[in-house]
């Protein structure tokens, strides 16, 4: 079994204006969570009903053009009805204090290539900083509190702010430095303002407090994205270990698109489980290797076809595949018809029909 809601109601409030430049947000949620892989005598409780909230404050100040920074500051209050024995239930306070800063410089370049639609280049560099420290934050983890929604296995940096983590079951001391710059080309477009060629986005985590097995420093992160024309792109992401230097993971994808009529994009993944400094990605015993291809195709305003396939190369099988038909409401809301195939998956069934509806981003 695995980690279930039944049911969960959420509500994430949008950072609104209180006065003063102040910023404030509200996420509340009450669910009923059950995990019978639970094992005691570590866990002995599967099942809670728990009433979860937060509330943050921050100030953003831009003293310069080229400099911003926004004090953040926040509290989560959480409450479960059944505990570890010998409690019979259990509440939880939070606090996080940190910031969030960026540098922003542009330089322009007279260039021009007709046969790329390029009319003069533009290099904008951000580099940012974001801190965050939530000191008791492994206040009641493990002893007191049943560890249902807790950390699971993910290779990109985790959201840093008290808000946004989901596997608040299991919460470490955070005392964390997030460290990044952000790296965007752009040209002139012929219809409307600037159109971005090139971007690139490297980012990493200083822990000054982690949790036992846990380096001070996190993997690199680096994502790389050109799109030399419109109707063409390639992106790439890296994941590599600080300590050597190898590589421990990289995705790509190629993207064809005749917007607003159809996309195609074919990927690859490639994760190793370990990181000897010699070894081949897609080759590695217990890594994935897994080409993937979405295809979207535009029925009519209201209606989008789309296919997504996932072949594992390890395995030599096609471990998911999905037909979806999109519907799009007023461009308020999304709903999503989808009938899907999987293989190897210990979750879900071979066969699953799933209705989902999306609200539109603004």
């Amino acid at each position: 079994m695995v980690q279930r809601r039944l049911p969960e109601i959420r509500f994430d409030g949008l950072p609104v204006e209180a006065g003063a430049g102040i910023y404030h947000r509200v996420n509340a949620s009450i669910a009923v969570l059950e995990d019978t892989s639970l094992k005691a005598p570590i866990n002995t409780v599967n099942q809670v009903d728990r009433f979860d909230t937060y509330y943050g404050l921050t100030r953003p100040f831009t003293p310069s053009e080229w400099f911003a920074i926004k004090p953040v500051a926040g509290g989560r209050f959480t409450y479960y009805d059944q505990a570890q024995a010998p409690r019979s239930d259990y509440a939880r306070g939070l606090a996080e204090a940190g910031f969030d800063a960026e540098l922003q410089a542009s330089s322009t370049y007279d260039y021009k290539n007709e046969r790329w639609d390029i009319d003069g280049l533009r290099h904008v560099v951000k580099p940012y900083v974001s801190y965050r420290a939530i000191g008791n934050a492994d206040q009641g983890s493990y002893t007191a509190i049943p560890a249902i929604d807790r950390t699971v296995f993910a290779t990109g940096l985790q959201p840093l702010g008290l808000a946004d983590r989901r596997d608040i079951d299991t919460l470490s001391k955070t005392n964390t430095l997030r460290l990044g710059v952000n790296n965007v080309v752009q040209t002139r477009d012929s219809t409307y303002a600037s159109r971005n060629l090139a971007e690139l986005d490297v980012s990493g985590d200083w822990r000054f407090d982690r949790t036992t097995g846990q380096d001070s420093f996190s993997a690199i992160q680096g994502q790389l994205t050109l799109i030399p024309a419109k109707w063409f792109s390639y992106d790439v992401y890296t994941n590599i270990s600080p300590n050597d230097l190898t590589i421990e993971e990289i995705n790509t994808g190629l993207t064809f698109k005749d917007a607003g009529v159809w996309s195609v994009r074919v990927g690859t993944n490639f994760l190793e489980s370990s990181t000897p400094s010699s070894a081949s990605l897609a080759n590695t015993k217990g890594g994935i290797g897994e080409y993937t291809l979405d295809t979207h195709y535009f029925i009519n305003e209201v209606y989008e076809a789309i296919l997504r396939l996932r072949y594992d190369e390890l395995g030599g099988r096609f471990t998911y595949k999905a037909i979806t038909l999109r519907q799009n409401i007023r461009n308020l809301w999304f709903i999503n018809y989808e009938l899907a195939f999987s293989e190897g998956d210990s979750r879900n069934g071979s066969t699953s029909i799933k209705v989902s509806v999306e609200l539109a981003n603004f």
